[in-house]
């Protein structure tokens, strides 16, 4: 191996890390930790498969799920559990509970913010929640609506500090 000075090294991992893969957010995989390392989101969808994949999704942009439920009175238990920063919330549940009741009580209780998943918005889904998207969705508009509800509660809370 040929002897290399520490400035000649700096350099040689410099080009590894611009070489390196990204991922579709433009984050360096390998050197940069996810932007939302420590956001935690519960998700309250009814539907398996559209669960699993919410999951996934958040899972590979960085956030943490600590529970994934189907019904609103699990929601309620979860969120209880886990204190989340964030619900997303469809609003056809399991149960005897719906996801607009379930996502009352969530923020009233905890002031945990609540995005829906809704097959069809209507005024009342959006005057009451605090970010909501239509099924079906597209990625990249799912993370838009959680980034923005996360900002706009982060943005509330720091109002009420000050």
């Amino acid at each position: 191996m040929e002897n290399q000075s520490p400035s000649s090294r700096v350099g040689v991992c410099q080009e590894e890390v611009e070489s390196a893969k990204t991922d579709d957010m433009g984050y360096n995989m390998l050197y940069e930790d996810p932007p939302n390392f420590s956001v935690k989101i519960l998700v309250v969808e009814a539907e398996s498969i559209v669960a699993a994949d919410i999951q996934d999704m958040l899972i590979d942009w960085g956030f943490l799920v600590p529970a994934v439920v189907s019904s609103g009175e699990k929601a309620i238990e979860k969120a209880a559990e886990t204190y989340p920063n964030l619900v997303l919330m469809a609003t056809e549940l399991k149960g005897d509970m719906g996801g607009l009741e379930a996502a009352e009580q969530i923020r009233a209780r905890f002031g945990i913010p609540v995005v829906y998943l809704t097959t069809e918005a209507n005024g009342n889904t959006s005057q009451l929640a605090d970010g909501y998207i239509q099924k079906p969705f597209e990625e990249r508009e799912l993370h838009s609506t959680i980034e923005k509800a996360l900002y706009k509660h982060i943005r509330e809370q720091k109002s009420v500090i000050a």
